[in-house]
């Protein structure tokens, strides 16, 4: 595959699934990609299944950090200077207690291009929430009448064989 992102750095503070795959892309187009671990247990997808941790971790750099450590978050810091794009996938609310808020790694790195994945969204009334691609099909409005289609944080998806039911005439 062609290095299109050769000489862009990315800074992975991603676990399981949704921003491991995002980050192993741009490693497949040539980023350099360095992800963070926490010591000792790694990413939960290391253990949890690690066919598919090797498949969304290939092609990147990996560094053990303590982020609930001053020194852990001083070392993501050193490190977001000289990258280009950092993406977290951590709970909502949790990089900003840490102090890997976005506008704090604007604050070490202006032009640092700051993604965050989360299952619920930024806003709304389940935004707090953790998750991940299973919780949020569990969660799902039912039965989705108005559109006939329901959201995973992918794709959309119509449900084969399932059909709205019509509102009951009134004769």
């Amino acid at each position: 595959m062609d290095d299109v992102l050769a000489g862009t750095r990315v800074l992975d503070l991603t676990n399981a699934l949704a921003g491991s795959s995002a980050t192993k892309i741009l490693a497949d187009l040539g980023a350099e990609v360095i992800k963070v671990e926490h010591p000792g247990t790694g990413d939960y997808t290391r253990t949890l299944m690690p066919y598919l941790f090797e498949a969304h971790n290939r092609n990147k750099r990996s560094l053990a950090v303590d982020l609930k450590a001053a020194e852990g978050v001083a070392l993501v810091k050193r490190l977001a200077i000289s990258c280009d794009v950092l993406v977290q996938s951590m709970r909502p609310g949790a990089a900003r207690e840490l102090g890997l808020s976005a506008e704090e790694m604007a604050a070490v790195n202006p032009r640092l291009i700051y993604a965050s994945f989360s299952t619920f969204g930024p806003t709304g009334p389940k935004a707090h929430r953790r998750g991940v691609d299973g919780v949020a099909q569990a969660n799902r409005a039912w039965p989705p009448c108005r559109t006939g289609f329901w959201a995973t944080p992918a794709s959309w998806t119509r449900r084969p064989g399932w059909r709205c039911p019509r509102p009951s005439s009134s004769r």
